[in-house]
């Protein structure tokens, strides 16, 4: 009796449960409802997200602020993205940001457009640059900069708080005391930047006029050199032609003296003394 109940009851069950193709729809429409759940959420969140960064003429206007170019030195700053923002995020906001603001959508303000996107592209390309071993080390930099620049700004604020300032007497708040420090950091790095370029193509310019100069050296030694042996030979030619010369004037006085030799007096003639035969020896 007890086993034919339980057959019973085992038979109801099964006639109740869902086929298995059942359960699969079931399991369908229900990962359907979630989605459906979820793809306003995403472009709630998404629409949040572009009305937080503004209009296209707004964000143009944040990049090209007056002395864009040492406020953009920092890239998180341009991306309006937080030190501890991730990869995901990075790319996301760049993504909407140059979507936003590409010339080729703000016809109205192309020029402004197009130096925004530069700038925004440039920033970006800053904080994804990696090393050869895949590592982030710029980004690194740029976020210990930021680290040090409010930590300075931190104690600073709080050093001008302990002597009794106040935002009535003077007192910036913390927020733009930060800011201004942070760019303050990033100027000083782009200043040594500037200069180091600036003394080694100085560096470079004087090695190169000294390496003409030496060129310049070593071919007037050449032409000096050339000049010497051309006037050394000819004077070489000159002395040879001389020594010839007196070779033969050497050779024919000696074949002259052969034929005749002057006459040698014995003695000297007196004061007065005329010699009668004088004229004979000079027709001689």
């Amino acid at each position: 009796r007890h086993a034919a109940t339980a057959a019973t009851a085992a038979t109801m069950e099964a006639e109740d449960a869902p086929s298995p193709a059942a359960a699969t729809a079931a399991a369908a429409a229900a990962g359907e409802g979630e989605a459906e759940e979820e793809k306003p959420r995403f472009h709630q969140k998404y629409k949040d997200e572009n009305k937080k960064l503004g209009t296209a003429r707004e964000l143009v206007d944040y990049i090209m602020a007056p002395h864009y170019k040492w406020k953009n030195l920092n890239p998180y700053r341009v991306l309006k993205l937080d030190i501890d923002a991730t990869d995901e995020d990075i790319r996301m906001r760049y993504k909407r940001m140059s979507l936003k603001i590409h010339p080729d959508k703000n016809r109205d303000i192309e020029e402004e457009a197009r130096e925004a996107f530069e700038e925004l592209k440039k920033g970006y390309e800053k904080l994804m640059e990696q090393n050869d071993g895949g590592e982030y080390v710029e980004r690194e930099i740029i976020v210990n900069r930021v680290e040090r620049a409010r930590r300075e700004a931190s104690k600073r604020h709080r050093l001008l708080k302990s002597k009794g300032m106040t935002s009535a007497t003077g007192l910036e708040p913390l927020e733009v005391m930060t800011e201004r420090e942070v760019m303050k950091k990033f100027a000083e790095v782009e200043r040594e930047r500037v200069e180091a370029i600036r003394l080694r193509r100085a560096h470079e310019a004087r090695e190169k006029e000294q390496e003409k100069k030496l060129l310049l050296e070593q071919k007037n030694e050449r032409n000096f050199h050339r000049e010497w042996a051309k006037k050394e030979r000819q004077e070489a030619r000159v002395g040879n032609w001389r020594d010839f010369a007196k070779e033969g004037e050497a050779a024919k006085t000696g074949q002259q003296s052969k034929l005749w030799k002057p006459e040698e007096r014995g003695e000297k003639r007196k004061f007065g003394q005329v010699d009668l035969e004088e004229w004979k020896k000079d027709w001689k």
